[in-house]
Parts: structure tokens; sequence; C-alpha cells
């Protein structure tokens, strides 16, 4: 007979949704406006910056991190703690790792970049 879940259980198997919601999210809020002010410099993007705004690497933190959701909650359901919450905590390290590497690719360019007021590239006179 299957177990109920405790509620630190359901804590574990909430927090991961909720964190690949929220960086599909600002995947395809923040990083369009953010793309698009670097694309007025000209400047090429950093591979990171290319990587961790591109469809296919979210698609597959998105896969990687709810297929570990699910295989924890069945090993919770099935009773079989040590498993789910295993499972749990290696969905939350994806979602978490993702998340970081997500912010860093963003502001990569912006870190990487000088720009210089018009007022400072002119020359002095002397």
């Amino acid at each position: 007979m299957p177990r109920r879940f405790k509620a630190i259980d359901l804590v574990l198997l909430a927090i991961t949704p909720v964190s690949l919601a929220s960086l599909a999210v600002a995947h395809f809020t923040v990083a369009p406006a953010m793309l698009k002010v670097f694309t007025e410099y000209g400047s090429v993007l950093p591979t990171a910056t290319q990587i961790a705004l591109s469809l296919k690497s979210l698609l597959a933190v998105e896969l990687v991190g709810f297929a570990l959701v699910f295989g924890a909650a069945v090993s919770l359901w099935r009773a079989k703690r040590s498993l789910g919450v295993v499972l749990a905590a290696l969905s939350l390290a994806v979602s978490c790792a993702a998340s970081i590497f997500f912010l860093y690719g963003l502001y990569l360019p912006a870190a990487t970049s000088v720009v210089v007021p018009e007022s400072e590239n002119q020359l002095p006179e002397r």
C-alpha cells in the first residue's frame, strides 16, 4: 500500500517545478529585452550567453528537471523514501545550476564589454 506524502516531501517536490517555470518565464521575457540591448551595439555574444539563451538548452534543462521530479514523486509514492529524496535533491540541483548559468550567461556581455560615454571618447584639448 502506498504511503502518504509528508510535508517535507511536498516541499521538495514543489520547489523544482516552480524554479523551472520561473526560468522559462525569464527566458521568454527578460532575455529578449537584454538581447535587444546587446545587439544594438553590434557585438558578438559570448558562447556562454548563446548557450544559456538557446531554446534547445532550455528544453533540455526543463526535461531533465521535470523527469527527476516525476521520478522522485513516484519513488516517494511507492514508499522508497531514500531514492525519492535523492531524486528530488538532484532535480533541485539541476534547476539551481541552470538558473545560475542562465543569469551568468545573460549578464556576461555586460560584464565583458566596456562602454565609454561620448564625452570621454574625445581626445583632450591641449
